[in-house]
């Protein structure tokens, strides 16, 4: 595509912000709050890209950053937070242009998702003219986490390639902690993914790991683990065989791919492999996940199936769960899928649970003799829940907190069921809106209001949050798939989504 090509598009009005450091960011925040002149950032491009409701909640949370640090106290500690698969912006290089692909609905319209694919191997780019890097944790998804945790600590963000082999996202960890925090004590706060990225670096590089904490352990050497995927997922299967509302409403976005060629691009991530479910907790009928023959007519690479094998295997040792130094925070009541049965290549039948996140089951993701909290929340919204975020301050400074329940928790409210066949009518309008969205902005008539709904729809379903509250609309708050009573507990135990 020529230069005068891509300047036909519409500008992307969000870059502004996803290229603000933190401190920059906050600082607008906090301006913007009191009323002041933004220098960067004008208040109704912060509005445009958060909503009137997110960006009153992410000016308190600045607020409060300054309330606290004009009290000039010693911060507590350093902090280095990890974010889960896909929660890192990728920025793609091409003929000098720098664009964030990665999670940007103006760039995945055009087609941008051809841009992350991987060559055979999965550690290089397929187009060897493209550059892909890691630049910085996506804000709709992490702030809240950020601005949390800053009032009180030296945070430092770690964005990485998750479509990349993990070993290379601990490399990165264990280069980041020797750069800003050598001979120093430093924490861990990981969601999702980051948590084995985490447990992989303490592997690969335990003296790291051990020079990183101090007695008391109050200003570092813990790791919390929010929803980690420390067993693997069942969601990644689904996705890979393209049951997952992500790889279909990324296709409904996308104007110059197909759904098989999304697939394709995604299923070439070694790093997705690595989430499959470990083979150590399999029973014999689905051993056959990590056999390409079960999987059909569905692109999947053998040899990153075999990687993912062995990369459960070698993070399966003592060194990886340490009671003392970890602690695991679970969402739960969210409906999750927790088996799978095989009728035929390519065809998944799985089973689902209230005992998850809504991603990651209780099964799959608690670690033996790991303290363990609970909370009712959906997996893409736990860095953001103010009580989760309460018990991970406590936690850090103490080892323990009282802000969090030890065993888990009762629904927080009496949701209505929702069946299969009604959410997967539901997830169709979606899709449809999203592709309308998408054609009306190449037509250069859609809204930044459109825009930002469109892509926090992508985002609901590649991070597993709640839906996005529409305005004037009906769907408001909590996600879904909070079951009513006893009886209907054991209905869910028992329902199959047909794939």
């Amino acid at each position: 595509m020529s230069r005068k090509q891509r300047e036909t598009k519409p500008r992307d009005p969000d870059r502004v912000i996803r290229d603000m450091e933190w401190d920059e960011f906050e600082a607008q925040l906090s301006r913007s709050a009191r009323g002041g002149k933004s220098r960067a950032a004008s208040d109704q491009t912060l509005r445009d890209h958060f909503g009137p409701a997110k960006l009153e909640r992410l000016q308190r949370l600045a607020e409060r950053v300054r309330s606290v640090r004009q009290k000039r106290e010693p911060l507590r500690g350093n902090i280095i937070f990890i974010p889960g698969i896909m929660g890192s912006e990728l920025t793609v290089t091409e003929d000098g242009d720098d664009d964030v692909v990665w999670i940007s609905f103006l760039k995945l319209i055009w087609g941008g998702i051809n841009k992350l694919r991987l060559a055979n191997d999965g550690a290089q780019e397929a187009d060897s003219k493209l550059r892909v890097q890691p630049s910085g944790l996506d804000k709709d998804s992490y702030a809240e986490a950020i601005l949390w945790l800053k009032a009180y600590w030296n945070v430092e963000p770690f964005a990485y390639d998750w479509r990349k082999d993990l070993d290379r996202a601990a490399e990165g960890l264990k280069d980041l902690v020797q750069a800003k925090f050598k001979d120093q004590p430093v924490h861990l706060v990981a969601h999702s993914m980051g948590g084995l990225v985490s447990r992989n670096f303490i592997r690969l590089y335990p003296k790291v790991w051990k020079a990183m904490s101090e007695p008391k352990k109050v200003q570092g050497g813990r790791l919390i683990m929010l929803g980690t995927t420390n067993y693997g997922s069942y969601a990644i299967a689904q996705a890979m065989v393209a049951k997952d509302k992500l790889v279909k409403w990324l296709a409904a976005a996308d104007l110059r791919h197909d759904l098989e060629e999304v697939l394709d691009v995604l299923n070439g991530f070694v790093g997705s492999y690595q989430l499959l479910p470990s083979p150590a907790k399999l029973p014999a009928s689905e051993q056959g996940l990590y056999n390409v023959a079960t999987w059909g007519r569905y692109p999947i690479v053998g040899s990153h199936l075999n990687r993912a094998r062995k990369f459960h295997m070698d993070l399966d040792v003592p060194a990886t769960t340490d009671p003392e130094r970890m602690t695991y925070i679970a969402g739960c009541n969210q409906e999750t899928l927790n088996g799978v049965t095989i009728d035929a290549p390519g065809m998944f039948k799985f089973d689902v649970t209230l005992k998850g996140d809504g991603r990651v089951t209780h099964a799959l993701g608690l670690l033996p003799s790991v303290p363990t909290y609970y909370i009712d929340e959906i997996h893409g919204d736990l860095q953001k829940n103010e009580q989760v975020l309460e018990g991970v301050d406590e936690i850090l400074r103490t080892g323990k907190t009282v802000a969090l329940a030890t065993e888990p928790v009762a629904a927080r409210a009496v949701r209505s069921v929702v069946s299969a066949r009604v959410r997967a009518v539901q997830d169709r309008e979606d899709a449809e809106q999203i592709r309308r969205i998408a054609e009306e902005t190449e037509a250069n008539r859609s809204t930044p209001a459109e825009r930002r709904l469109a892509e926090d729809l992508l985002r609901q379903a590649i991070m597993t949050q709640a839906p996005p509250c529409i305005q004037g609309g009906d769907r408001f708050g909590a996600g879904d798939g909070i079951w009513r009573g006893d009886e209907t507990k054991a209905d869910a135990n028992a329902y199959h989504a047909e794939c």
